[in-house]
């Protein structure tokens, strides 16, 4: 796992890039850093999830979590994996999804 500090921030828009296994042993350190952007007056969050190697249950409910504490958009293409992930558990059409780095400048 792999959270770099500080996190990049724009106006109102914050970016959590993420590498490694967002799994149960990652996940508390991304929760916890969302919040923190969260409450330092960030209304929309950007996780940058190219570089995950692997992500299970766990991850799934972080994103969920992610989603319903506000805006959120998952900064891809997603990894094969995760994309699988999400798309077995029925939850893929839930998130937004930036493919093309058009949060990368917002």
């Amino acid at each position: 796992m792999s959270l770099p500090a500080p996190a990049g921030s724009t106006t109102d828009v914050a970016r959590l890039p993420f590498d490694g296994e967002l799994d149960m042993d990652s996940v508390p350190g991304v929760r916890a850093r969302a919040a923190e952007l969260r409450a330092s007056g960030a209304s929309r969050l950007v996780l940058d999830v190219r570089r995950v190697t692997f992500a299970d249950s766990t991850a799934v409910n972080l994103l969920l979590q992610l989603r319903q504490n506000g805006p959120f958009t998952l900064r891809g293409p997603l990894p094969e994996q995760l994309f699988r992930l999400l798309d077995l558990t029925g939850t893929l059409p839930m998130f937004e999804i930036d493919e093309h780095g058009s949060t990368d400048t917002a």
